[in-house]
């Protein structure tokens, strides 16, 4: 998935260059060109983060998960 991101910036930041060679910078007429640009940086920004560093959400979830684990486990030792 990184790799498809990776070319599909790369493929949206060839598509910007070419229409600002053709058409010269974007004008209020022609709002696409600032639509590309705030997808691209979306994009960036969304999908190609270090794949090998896990995400902070996933660890304050899985934090959480074991947080609720160890209190079942201490209410099962109790009522033993």
């Amino acid at each position: 998935m990184r790799w498809l991101a990776i070319f599909l910036n790369v493929g949206l930041l060839a598509f910007i260059a070419y229409g600002i060679t053709k058409w010269g910078l974007p004008t209020e007429d022609r709002p696409f060109v600032y639509i590309a640009l705030v997808c691209a940086v979306v994009n960036l920004i969304a999908r190609i983060p270090p794949s090998n560093h896990p995400r902070l959400l996933t660890l304050y979830l899985q934090r959480r998960r074991l947080e609720e684990q160890a209190k079942i486990d201490s209410l099962n030792a109790a009522n033993r």
